[in-house]
């Protein structure tokens, strides 16, 4: 069995660290960007995502461009390898969003016995006019558990399976930092995330307290509130994150762009700060807490937010408490685990041909 991943690049994301997974469950695969040339335009790291905003800065319908041509050239690589050779299983793997229902079925008429997964990195629910491309599926994972099966009907919630996402043990774990990290990165509350005006909304009401900012985005003097420019330390790269982690007493591990609904999935950060053996709150999310339990404080409200933090401050060893029973159920939930399932349903619709 041969599993081609087509998806986008993001620094240390979920298509790079899955496709890492498959490598070490020995599963020949072969991955295929959508946003790629040199860089990822996507690439939430650095310079990728400079470059993708740099470009729609200047030209929005340039960017468009660029966008379909990068599409276009990962869907002409698809069609290549796919002619290449008619030898054995394979399966396509697309993350995060399906191309058009006329390429679907012009690759299945290439490859008759071709299989095809979706893995969806919202709620289905949120886009009921991918219901004829879904129809094309042969499998979907979803992410996280909505009732999304109404609008989109039975046929489709029957060839489906929950596949949340996650993070690498590899990348985050606890580590002793010099005295110079603790300097650099130390606080008593980080939050890592891009800006949003609600994300901003919910931090100001943290100012008072010893808080750092991490992110691209916050510093557009257009666009962040003055009453937070002391607590932005600008975008934190992959070899940071996991010591800025370690070095902060409490991460705010999800946080929507308001509180009117649940976050829509268990985010990656969730199992990231988890597997750094770090404390983290987070904004509620029925999968969050289902995996986690209480060992992740959840809130609703900026009120709430503020509460669980000013609580859990005055208590460090309820902290590591907390903490080390996360790490424990995020080590039970890496993308190694994500892959062997997905391999596991792959293989069953291969061998069913």
């Amino acid at each position: 069995m041969r599993v081609l991943v087509v998806g986008p690049s993001w620094y240390g994301g979920w298509t790079e660290l899955f496709v890492e997974s498959l490598d070490k469950l020995d599963i020949p695969n072969e991955v295929i960007y959508t946003n790629k040339i040199g860089v990822a335009l996507d690439n939430k790291g650095g310079v990728g995502y400079l470059a993708k905003n740099l470009i729609h800065k200047i030209s929005p319908s340039f960017f468009d461009v660029v966008k379909k041509f990068l599409k276009s050239r990962a869907e002409s690589r698809l069609i290549k390898i796919i002619n290449s050779t008619n030898e054995g299983s394979r399966a396509v793997l697309f993350i995060w969003t399906p191309p058009n229902a006329d390429f679907l079925k012009r690759i299945k008429k290439l490859d008759p016995n071709l299989r095809l997964i979706f893995w969806l990195g919202e709620p289905l629910s949120r886009d009921a006019s991918w219901r004829e491309t879904l129809d094309l599926f042969d499998h979907i994972f979803v992410v996280d558990k909505e009732d999304w099966t109404g609008p989109l009907g039975a046929s489709i919630y029957r060839k489906s399976s929950l596949l949340p996402l996650s993070s690498s043990a590899d990348i985050y774990y606890p580590t002793e930092l010099t005295e110079e990290e603790l300097s650099r990165f130390g606080s008593d509350i980080s939050f890592v995330g891009l800006y949003k005006k609600g994300r901003a909304d919910a931090l100001e009401s943290l100012r008072d307290f010893d808080l750092r900012i991490y992110g691209h985005g916050w510093g557009d003097a257009e666009s962040v509130s003055p009453r937070l420019s002391d607590k932005l330390f600008g975008p934190a790269n992959l070899e940071d994150m996991n010591k800025i982690f370690n070095a902060s007493k409490i991460l705010i591990s999800s946080l929507g762009v308001s509180f009117s609904k649940d976050l829509p999935t268990a985010t990656q950060g969730v199992f990231s700060i988890a597997l750094s053996g770090s404390f983290q709150v987070g904004q509620y999310n029925p999968l969050t807490e289902e995996i986690f339990g209480d060992s992740v404080p959840l809130f609703s409200s900026k009120e709430e937010l503020r509460e669980l933090i000013g609580f859990y401050l005055k208590r460090p060893e309820l902290r590591d408490e907390l903490s080390g029973r996360a790490r424990e159920i995020a080590l039970k939930n890496t993308w190694d685990q994500r892959a062997q399932k997905a391999v596991d349903v792959i293989e069953s619709l291969t061998q069913a041909i």
